[in-house]
């Protein structure tokens, strides 16, 4: 009854020289604050409302209907996101996985400059789609995009539709029958990747797959060992347990690499002791000289 009435007062802020007004009053603010609160909720809107609009310099077409272009579109900060991108240098090799409508790709691209790379993976259809057209709006040439997956095995693989108010849970459905709309996409590893394409260094990996993370970091066992590239993961144990890995597993994997493992906000480090249950966080992982 509380979010139904509040939902109700929201409504105001749709219209337009308001919405306007709101948008003004968000940006750059920290999700969670008062003022954030205020926003229409991303369902509150009908699926096509899109709005073209300028952040950090770099040009979007927004569906708000959708919870990540809503987030982008109103501008919310938060720390975690921050800790990311204080993480890229100019002229470093940044490979994206899981691109979605292309918010990371973008600004890594705008932070590494044209002595860097952007090695950007989405292979949802329809996100790769969104993710084009962002990146035809702006006029960066450091970026590679690739509508395929990375995974521990080169294959196909059924991609589903999880909440239609969030494409960005899309994820990778293996081994049982569903009643969810799904896709096939091809997967390769990132070592065949790498090697193909014949990268001489990679700095930076930022993965968020809904779960299937560890699968990735198996397929980057070569990648890992030449480049020790920095990386910037979603941790998300009932979505890694689900793709027959979990939490513990991939930060066990991490520590047997020689890397050290950090809460990307609070900065507490992360070690195979810490309690993962029903965890959902971000972590960076930084390699430490034998």
């Amino acid at each position: 009854m509380k979010r139904k009435i509040l939902d109700t007062l929201r409504l105001i802020w749709k219209i337009n020289f308001l919405e306007q007004l709101l948008v003004k009053m968000t940006t750059n603010k920290s999700f969670g604050s008062p003022v954030t609160k205020l926003p229409p909720n991303h369902y509150q809107f009908k699926k096509g409302s899109v709005r073209k609009v300028v952040r950090d310099g770099i040009n979007y077409t927004l569906d708000i209907s959708d919870i990540v272009d809503w987030y982008i579109y109103f501008g919310f900060k938060e720390l975690s996101r921050e800790a990311l991108y204080d993480l890229i240098q100019e002229g470093q090799t940044v490979i994206d996985i899981g691109a979605n409508v292309g918010d990371v790709t973008l600004h890594a691209a705008q932070i590494v400059g044209k002595n860097g790379e952007i090695h950007a993976f989405e292979p949802d259809p329809t996100n790769y789609k969104r993710l084009t057209a962002n990146l035809n709006l702006n006029t960066f040439n450091n970026i590679r995009k690739n509508q395929v997956g990375l995974g521990h095995e080169t294959g196909t693989f059924k991609i589903a539709n999880i909440d239609s108010g969030n494409q960005g849970m899309n994820r990778i459905i293996q081994g049982k029958p569903t009643n969810l709309n799904t896709h096939e996409i091809n997967v390769i590893t990132l070592d065949s990747y790498a090697l193909e394409n014949r990268l001489e260094k990679i700095d930076l990996i930022k993965i968020d797959v809904e779960g299937f993370e560890y699968n990735v970091l198996k397929g980057s066992t070569a990648v890992i060992n030449n480049f020790h590239p920095t990386f910037f993961i979603e941790l998300d144990d009932d979505n890694l347990l689900e793709q027959g890995s979990s939490a513990r597993k991939l930060i066990q994997f991490l520590v047997e690499k020689n890397y050290r493992i950090f809460h990307a906000e609070n900065h507490k480090e992360v070690s195979v002791e810490t309690d993962f249950q029903h965890c959902h966080f971000d972590i960076l992982a930084k390699y430490i000289s034998e």
